[in-house]
């Protein structure tokens, strides 16, 4: 018998799973066992999926939305006021595809969001970068709970961008929305990072802030 069986059948004897069939003996149960190749789990364990069979715990996060004091000024305005501010007024055609950076849900068909320049980086270094953003007209603050990940992200791929505490970038990757919770973590490990960017990978513009909690 080799050193493999024996361990099984050592451990079906254990939890009660022997073969015997005698009177008064109970059906035994079936013992499934689970093997998975080695680049399956290395690839798991790079982005902290199994963070319990490696011996940690979850890591908390904070999701952030953008402050709407910075916006509730452009809401209502003409398009010629807005045109002098380098905004545009938008009507959604489309959803989704009108991520909103303060309410963190897409826009619904028939609303209208704000497309602005955004300074999402203002740290003066190499790294410090602005994009095109959108905000929901009269939209409502939101306040993810911890670990939270919000329902607009889930149907995206998105880069995920670390920093340090003077701005510079030290790491990055490119996740699909459903699995950014595991890219978050395995960022976060690292404990020169200061916070994270996430960012809409296909246009590249910035989506919310991601800090320790």
């Amino acid at each position: 018998m080799s050193a493999a069986r024996s361990s099984v059948v050592a451990a079906a004897t254990r939890f009660g799973l022997s073969r015997g069939r005698g009177r008064g003996a109970r059906e035994p149960r079936r013992l499934q066992l689970r093997v998975r190749k080695w680049p399956v789990f290395d690839e798991l364990i790079e982005y902290g999926e199994c963070s319990q069979i490696a011996g940690s715990t979850t890591m908390r996060f904070q999701i952030s939305a953008l402050n709407v004091d910075q916006f509730s000024h452009l809401f209502g305005q003409d398009r010629e006021s807005l045109a002098r501010l380098g905004v545009q007024r938008m009507v959604v055609d489309n959803d989704p595809g009108f991520p909103c950076r303060v309410s963190l849900r897409d826009a619904e068909i028939g609303e209208t969001v704000l497309l602005m320049h955004y300074e999402h980086q203002p740290m003066p270094t190499p790294f410090r970068s602005s994009h095109a953003i959108m905000v929901r007209e009269w939209a409502s603050q939101a306040t993810p709970d911890r670990n939270e990940v919000p329902e607009m992200f889930r149907h995206r791929l998105l880069s995920v961008r670390a920093f340090d505490a003077s701005g510079m970038m030290i790491d990055a990757d490119v996740v699909d929305g459903e699995r950014l919770e595991s890219l978050i973590e395995h960022l976060l490990e690292n404990g020169s990072t200061e916070n994270l960017h996430i960012h809409n990978a296909k246009l590249g513009c910035y989506a919310a802030l991601v800090e320790r909690a």
